[in-house]
């Protein structure tokens, strides 16, 4: 009935980036897919589970973001859901500048609502019930999404601006693993 913390820190970091992206990318008005891949089990009734869990720790955070996010920023850190996403920004977005401004946490909660508030939880795998990822069908806005799933996602489909991968499986070859994570990407630089 819940997952390991770090999950939840990894959700939360997501939905931060999405903030930092909007709030970054406001001038030229982009309009980006934004990703975010969960790989804890190739077990596709399992992977249901998770998306649940998961469900319901999106829908309580993105509440408590539209009930806190016009408030005072201290008085929202009651919550402690928004006191997690405060630790989150804290630890991996701390020091965060872009076009020359540092990004405030105070200017994160403000924008995070309208970055977060349509984001997708989607499992997909071999199974019917499994979401096919149609990003083209999201030109005009981007999609963004959490996928959840198993071997369909570690072999060979592309998530389209993958911002954070949550990985929990054994593999007894690093060679495995390190193509489950595709650790060196599409873009120069990353190897």
């Amino acid at each position: 009935d819940k997952l390991f913390a770090s999950v939840y820190n990894a959700i939360n970091a997501f939905l931060i980036a999405n903030t930092i992206r909007d709030i970054r990318d406001a001038d030229v008005n982009i309009k980006t897919n934004r990703s975010m891949l969960i790989n804890m089990t190739r077990f596709t009734k399992v992977q249901s589970v998770i998306k649940d869990i998961v469900d319901d720790y999106y829908s309580n955070v993105r509440n408590s973001v539209k009930q806190t996010h016009k408030l005072d920023p201290q008085y929202a850190l009651t919550n402690p859901l928004i006191a997690s996403l405060k630790d989150t920004f804290d630890a991996e977005y701390g020091n965060i500048i872009s076009n020359g401004t540092t990004i405030t946490w105070e200017m994160v909660m403000e924008q995070m609502y309208a970055a977060i508030k349509d984001i997708r939880i989607v499992v997909v795998n071999s199974s019917r019930q499994s979401a096919k990822l149609d990003y083209d069908e999201y030109k005009e806005t981007g999609l963004r999404v959490i996928a959840i799933g198993g071997l369909a996602l570690s072999r060979g489909l592309t998530l389209e601006g993958l911002c954070v991968s949550y990985f929990y499986r054994n593999t007894s070859t690093f060679d495995v693993l390190m193509q489950m994570g595709r650790w060196f990407g599409y873009r120069d630089g990353y190897d």
